[in-house]
């Protein structure tokens, strides 16, 4: 049976190994940006020149709403990536 259309600016977002990934369906269209930590400004600019585009059925709010998923999905990764493991030292403890 088939699955119903996302609605319009559904986003999904999920990390995929050591990539970072987010997937925005609209308007028919699903579009799917993937990016390894560090390298998001490098995403954004991309963002950009799609939302400037005439040809290309992405716009400036679609831009926005891509980079938050990406600021929120990079600064979830760097806290994980500095989380204390189990009997490793917290940062609150750090040097007491």
């Amino acid at each position: 049976m088939a699955q119903p259309l996302p609605t319009d600016r559904d986003q999904d977002v999920r990390p995929t190994g050591n990539w970072l990934q987010v997937v925005m369906h609209r308007r028919g269209h699903r579009w799917v940006f993937r990016w390894e930590p560090g390298s998001e400004s490098a995403l954004i600019d991309h963002l950009t020149t799609l939302a400037a585009a005439k040809d290309v059925p992405f716009d400036w709010f679609d831009a926005i709403v891509i980079s938050h998923h990406v600021t929120q999905q990079s600064k979830a990764a760097l806290l994980a990536d500095f989380s204390p493991t189990e009997g490793a030292a917290s940062a609150a403890s750090f040097g007491a």
